[in-house]
């Protein structure tokens, strides 16, 4: 079919994106990621496009671990980036919900619950007045 190089073009660059974030090169790894949804975008496919969304915001919420375990304690508040980062991968989980698979659309739920779980973890009492 047609689509058939297309989609292995979006694959391909979502499988470097994966391995960009493997090795710590987030940067690099947006940029596969974000280069794969614009392609998939072009196909048409919902599926993919949450999919790849989803992997966006994986990839916000590990670079915002990295922040935590750098951290480790030292400080008593979250740190203005991994906060940043976190409210990131809850903007690209939320594009997910678009999709109507409903699989799709429930994995980007469960991701956005695990972020906010993880921002009131950190945040503790002051969570609520957000």
């Amino acid at each position: 079919t047609p689509a058939g190089p297309k989609r292995r073009t979006v694959e391909l660059h979502a499988e470097l994106g994966r391995l960009y974030c493997a090795d710590g090169r987030f940067s690099k790894a947006k940029e596969q990621f974000v280069t794969a949804l614009q392609l998939a975008t072009v196909l048409g496919d919902p599926t993919i496009v949450a999919g790849l969304n989803i992997q966006v915001g994986d990839l916000h919420l590990m670079n915002a671990a990295l922040i935590q375990n750098a951290d480790a304690g030292a400080s008593i508040t979250i740190p203005a980036e991994e906060q940043s980062l976190v409210y990131k991968a809850i903007e690209w989980f939320k594009r997910a919900l678009s999709c109507e698979d409903d699989d799709m659309k429930a994995a980007a739920e469960r991701c956005i619950g695990q972020s906010y779980l993880k921002l009131a973890s950190r945040l503790g009492p002051k969570f609520g007045r957000l």
